[in-house]
């Protein structure tokens, strides 16, 4: 499966438009990452997302980052920008 399909398989009932409006209230986001670090303490789970790492589980023991050249970060940028707006 290529990013492209994992992109657009996420998100088939538009929930990155939604998240992408939830995600401007910062009392919002703060209480999402507090019940996520809540739910996560017994471990064995993924967490995903830019945050992840270093705003919502910084202690995390085990972290994983992916990498794309300056082309597929565009591509997928510009998909999520058509997506929102």
């Amino acid at each position: 499966v290529d990013n492209t399909t994992l992109f657009y398989e996420r998100d088939n009932n538009g929930i990155n438009k939604q998240a992408f409006e939830i995600s401007k209230n910062d009392n919002i986001c703060k209480k999402i990452n507090e019940i996520i670090r809540k739910n996560t303490k017994q471990k064995g789970f993924v967490v995903v997302g830019c945050d992840s790492t270093t705003d919502i589980l910084p202690d995390a023991k085990i972290k994983f980052y992916l990498t794309a050249n300056f082309e597929t970060r565009n591509d997928h940028r510009q998909k999520q920008f058509n997506m929102i707006c």
